[in-house]
């Protein structure tokens, strides 16, 4: 179970980063910092699983699954916060 732990605390990180990476991106501010968001971003899970499958081999499909459902948990979790601040204003589109 410590690779549960281990998954959800490194998914909850890659989150982070991901979402300091597509600020960057999407803001037009595209620099030295947001490039190594983007590059720890996606090397982040490789290096926690494959430091798992060489520490604890009987955690690794639980470190994944943790990471997979942090990721997913978290998305929710800030699209149902960014839903709730904009209700109620409408779309100017109209």
């Amino acid at each position: 179970m410590i690779g549960l732990l281990i998954g959800i605390v490194s998914g909850v990180f890659q989150f982070w980063l991901l979402s300091k990476f597509t600020k960057g991106l999407t803001t037009g501010k595209v620099d030295i910092r947001t490039a190594l968001f983007g590059l720890v971003q996606f090397l982040l899970p490789i290096g926690i699983l494959a430091g798992t499958a060489f520490l604890r081999r009987q955690d690794l499909l639980w470190t994944a699954s943790g990471i997979v459902a942090a990721l997913i948990i978290a998305a929710v979790f800030k699209y149902v916060v960014f839903a709730r601040k904009t209700k109620g204003r409408g779309n100017n589109n109209e």
